[in-house]
């Protein structure tokens, strides 16, 4: 996960919020993830494509392949896991 420093987050944060609610207000009066995740990919992929279009390589191809992994697993290690952890003591574990 990017912990950056806390001065580096202000201005990110409030670009990153500007966005949710954006998207939020395109998903209507009861908005989540799954109203329309169409938008949100659509958003980070014209997001990720000009970025590594400014500098199209084999190396920054890497590197952006890297953030978008290491993005997917934080995710996955922080909010899905515990999910699924808190389901498998509800429901019990696979035999």
């Amino acid at each position: 996960m990017p912990y950056i420093k806390r001065e580096q987050r202000k201005n990110l944060r409030t670009y990153a919020l500007s966005v949710q609610k954006e998207l939020q207000r395109l998903a209507g009066p009861f908005p989540s993830v799954d109203t329309n995740p169409g938008d949100l990919n659509y958003f980070l992929s014209v997001l990720i494509t000009n970025l590594f279009l400014s500098d199209c390589n084999y190396k920054s191809s890497n590197k952006l392949r890297g953030v978008l992994d290491d993005v997917k697993h934080e995710f996955t290690r922080r909010y899905v896991d515990p999910y699924e952890d808190m389901k498998r003591m509800q429901n019990g574990d696979i035999p």
